[in-house]
């Protein structure tokens, strides 16, 4: 069960991360005063993050206690 936990997350946490980033730069260009200094707090870029990593922990851990995954070994009829 932690394979689909690792890939989840680390897919979550770089596809936040990047979504973080674009959107600070988002922000900086779509700013109505051009001629002024914005200020991005780091709380406004890590927010998103923290926002999406917490949606797939709550995800994964309903996924984990309502169905979990089970190994099963089927034989595929071949002699060793």
């Amino acid at each position: 069960m932690a394979q689909p936990w690792l890939f989840f997350l680390g897919f979550a946490f770089v596809f936040s991360v990047l979504f973080s980033k674009t959107w600070r730069v988002n922000k900086i260009f779509h700013n109505p005063n051009k001629f002024t200094r914005l200020k991005v707090a780091p709380k406004d870029v890590i927010l998103p993050m923290v926002i999406l990593m917490t949606i797939n922990i709550i995800l994964l851990a309903s996924w984990t206690i309502i169905s979990p995954l089970k190994f099963v070994r089927t034989p595929d009829g071949t002699m060793d």
